[in-house]
């Protein structure tokens, strides 16, 4: 008897069955691979939680106060060495983005406070932000990374940016920068010639135009002193390191006021002018007078990348 073979009716069924078979089959697959990915990007995020969780008990005294919350950063964590430069996200396997935020919130429980951490939070409304700042070396003309007269490029809040330069690495691991040019226009040392140690007019001044650096916070802005400076380098009424006089013009009245006076002579605060060094303002009516501001802020040396 001879094979007879398949009919064209019977090849037809069996390609739909393995179609069937296979469509089934690559479904079950996918969706193993789907649910594989999903399941390694929930312990990718618990690794952040983690490693937030560390941050966290490493740094008591920076976390949200009782009823409130605040925000880290992933870059925040790399920069603590808390987690690896690069960080993948295996549903996607793209890397999460260094402004991934971290939720920490500080709820009570029985008679203390019990801190609870959120990867990627639907909103972090009324949260603060912890060190949510970051400083990248730019230039080393004036100082190499790290020392007096470095160049920095600083974020002041999420989508701003600004030059400062390093005046001081300070013991307790913090730094001071100074910003590398003069803060809006020119202003006077108060409102009237009346005895006070730092002005009216150029602190309230600093203040409104440094109001949205809020990654830094006012506590950690203030006007230059007189002694930081001589510290780097200033000489009153002869001159100052170049990193300090840049970006103003060579005439004695182009400057940036200090907030410290003179041997206690309130009338006769100092300024940093281009070619006078550490100038010592002698006008009787100050309000007439008038020098930029250039603030200065404090933040730890761990921030400076």
């Amino acid at each position: 008897m001879k094979n007879r073979g398949f009919t064209l009716v019977e090849l037809l069924a069996v390609i739909i069955i393995i179609s069937l078979l296979a469509l089934l089959t690559g479904t079950a697959v996918t969706k193993l691979v789907k649910d594989s990915k999903k399941d390694l990007s929930g312990v990718q995020i618990e690794l952040i939680k983690s490693a937030s969780e560390t941050w966290g008990s490493d740094n008591l005294d920076l976390l949200p106060e009782e009823g409130s919350c605040a925000y880290l950063t992933l870059r925040n964590l790399k920069n603590s060495g808390l987690i690896g430069d690069s960080v993948i996200d295996p549903k996607d396997t793209t890397e999460f983005s260094d402004d991934t935020k971290i939720k920490i919130s500080a709820v009570s429980k029985g008679l203390g406070v019990s801190y609870e951490y959120e990867v990627n939070p639907s909103t972090i409304e009324g949260c603060t932000p912890i060190y949510n700042f970051i400083c990248d070396f730019v230039d080393n003309t004036y100082g190499n990374a790290k020392q007096m007269g470095s160049k920095y490029s600083c974020k002041v809040n999420d989508t701003d940016r600004l030059d400062f330069y390093l005046l001081k690495v300070n013991d307790n691991d913090t730094v001071n920068l100074i910003t590398a040019s003069n803060l809006g226009g020119t202003v006077s040392w108060s409102t009237v010639n009346t005895n006070e140690y730092e002005g009216s007019m150029l602190q309230n001044t600093m203040r409104q135009r440094t109001e949205d650096w809020t990654n830094i916070g006012a506590s950690n802005i203030e006007n230059p002193t007189a002694d930081q400076m001589i510290e780097a380098g200033c000489t009153v009424n002869t001159s100052c390191p170049e990193f300090l006089i840049q970006n103003l013009d060579d005439v004695p009245a182009h400057g940036y006021w200090t907030s410290t006076v003179a041997n206690l002579d309130f009338n006769k605060p100092y300024a940093v002018t281009s070619n006078n060094g550490l100038f010592k303002d002698t006008l009787s009516m100050l309000e007439t007078n008038m020098y930029g501001i250039r603030p200065v802020i404090t933040i730890p040396i761990d921030k400076l990348g």
